[in-house]
Parts: structure tokens; sequence; C-alpha cells
């Protein structure tokens, strides 16, 4: 079975498992070679708390330290990590080679609050990298930086080898694009993505879906809408044939159409910046079945695929920028057949109270 933190999630005939909440999701300081390393015997401006963890004492605004990472080959790598201040609210600063100014160099604002930072970039040179951390001034408080970690994927599929031997690697089969941000929601909520309704968006190779056309198949997720928004805003989508679901007007929507055949489409009244479960069943008689928050909300025909079967996208309905949300998903599952109502209803209740449900 998937792993996943809570076991309870029916996985049989899964294709898809992407969740921000699932440990897979966050490797733990993967690829990161020594920990933190001292830099220019910077000892007394710095606590180390674990491998991926460090606090800074804000005694110095110079390049104390650094994360000796490995780059095993060359990608589009994530540096990610969890921070938070003290008082004051000071800036922060992290480098590839500690020199200012240059093209890696980010300044963060910190928070008293528990935030999390990603950041993609294309490393073309594999070997060790090196990711240089120091205050942006003295005296205003120090900061905890935890959970580094570097990773060429930011959301993991967790449907993968060894798990799932006959499918292919994680890395080669899902990718975000334009830096949808990680945030936690909340000091006990979820980890979630958030998208902007600009460009940022997901998809997975052009070959996972593994179905014929009009065989059973179910789409859900974990998913909130920030502003209601006019038209389509899609949550997990099949290219090409025309199945989606996700957020219209603040209301739910799920369904196909395919190519001018039978639609179906629910239109439920949702809660805005609110979590909600959302999924879609097709049977081989191409009956739709749409849930709302665990409970069937609408049955009907919907149309034949119309195209050909293709990849999954996530916060938009092609895979390359239409109908993109503008909002937050934390998980998403698709299955090569029709779950039941207790299915959709055991995996409601597996992760509701993370969510406020």
């Amino acid at each position: 079975m998937a792993v996943h933190n809570n076991p309870r999630i029916v996985t049989d005939n899964m294709v898809l498992c992407a969740d921000a909440n699932a440990s897979l999701s966050y490797p733990d300081a993967y690829n990161i070679n020594e920990g933190w390393q001292d830099y220019n015997s910077q000892q007394a401006h710095y606590r180390v708390l674990a491998k991926d963890s460090v606090e800074l004492i804000d005694t110095s605004a110079g390049w104390i330290g650094y994360f000796n990472c490995n780059i095993d080959s060359a990608a589009d790598w994530a540096v990610m990590f969890d921070y938070v201040a003290e008082s004051g609210t000071p800036t922060f600063y992290l480098d590839n080679d500690g020199v200012d100014n240059n093209e890696y160099n980010n300044t963060i604002v910190a928070s008293t609050t528990k935030q999390s930072f990603s950041l993609v970039h294309n490393m073309s040179t594999t070997g060790n990298s090196r990711f240089y951390i120091r205050l942006g001034s003295v005296g205003a408080g120090n900061v905890i930086i935890s959970n580094f970690r570097f990773t060429r994927n930011v959301w993991a599929n967790l449907m993968s080898a060894p798990l799932f031997p006959n499918l292919q690697d994680t890395d080669a089969n899902f990718t975000l694009y334009n830096g949808p941000t990680i945030k936690n929601w909340g000091l006990n909520g979820p980890k979630y993505f958030a998208f902007d309704d600009t460009d940022d968006y997901g998809r997975t190779v052009d070959t996972m879906v593994p179905t014929a056309n009009d065989t059973p198949l179910t789409l859900e997720a974990w998913a909130m809408t920030v502003d209601g928004g006019a038209g389509w805003q899609s949550v997990l989508a099949i290219h090409n044939t025309w199945t989606q679901i996700g957020f219209y007007n603040s209301t739910f929507r799920a369904g196909r159409n395919g190519g001018g055949g039978n639609s179906f489409l629910t239109s439920v009244g949702i809660s805005v910046n609110s979590w909600h479960h959302i999924a879609l069943t097709i049977d081989s008689a191409r009956i739709g079945i749409s849930y709302l928050d665990g409970v069937q909300v609408a049955t009907g025909s919907v149309g034949t695929n119309g195209g050909s079967n293709g990849r999954f996208n996530i916060a938009s309905f092609t895979g390359t920028g239409s109908e993109l949300l503008d909002g937050n998903i934390a998980a998403v599952r698709a299955y090569n057949r029709q779950l039941t109502s207790a299915e959709i209803s055991q995996n409601f209740n597996s992760q509701r109270s993370i969510y406020g449900k």
C-alpha cells in the first residue's frame, strides 16, 4: 500500500497519490551530505539543533554557516525549510556561495509564526552545493530554521518504486511549474501548496493515466478556493478528456463533457477560504457521482472521453495554464476504478480532522 500518514486511506487501484502531508512529499534532509557546517569560525553566532536545523543567534549579520547538499543530476531542484523568529521579525538571507547580491541571493522576512519557504532553481552542475545563511541585522532577535531539505520533487507522487515497481520513477512522473508556494495552515493545520491564478500549475507525464476510454475512474482532492472566482478553477483534471473536479463561482463542480456528448456538472455552493474534500467517480456505464465533504451530492450521465488519454493536471484544466486555480491544494488522488460511497467516506474521514471538518 502507499506510504501515508494515515493508513486508512483506500489504496486499491490507486494510480496517483500526491499529498503535502505525507512523509515522502517532504523528504527528511534529502541529499544533505553533512548537515550544518561552520563558515569562517562563526560558531558563536549559531546553535546547531539537528542535522537539518539551526538557530541563528542575532550577534552577527555575516555569513555564519551553510547546509552542504549533493546534486546527483541536473534538474530543477527545490530548497525547502521551515522558519520562525523571535519578536522583531528580522530578515535573513539564503545564498549558494556566501556572496551578497548575486543571482541566488534570497531575502526572507521572518515571522513569529512558523512559516515555510520553497525555492525552485535549475541546477546544471552535479556534485556538492552549499546553501549559506545569515541574518540581515543584529539585535532584532534569533531565527530558527528547521527541516531543511533539498529535493528534485516538491510534491511527490507516492505511487512509485519500490512500493510500486511497475510504475515509473517519481521524479519523472510529477512536476510543479512556476513555483507554487509551500505553506502551513496555521500552527496545527495541514501543509499545502498555494497556487495563484496567473501561471502556477502541476502535471504528470503524458502517459500517466493508465485507463482506456470509458473505463471506471475516481478523482478526489482536498482543496480550497480563496476568491470564488468567475469561471472554472480546476483542481484535478485528465488531459484531453474533459474530465475534472474543481470550483466555479463559489460552487463545487465535477464532471465530463465529451466534446458534445452528455455532460455531468455538479453545482453545489461551498465556503470560500475553507478546506473541502471533493470527488468524482465514474462507472463503466458512464454514470457519474460527485461527493462534497464525504457526502454524495449529485449523480447523472457523463459524456464519453472524447479525446485521447494522457496526463493528470493539477490546478489547471489543460496542464499549460487554462482554468487555473486561485487557491490551495493539500492532496490529490486518482484510481482506475469507481470508489464506493463507503470508500469515499472512508477517505474523507481519515483526514478530516486536520482540515477542520
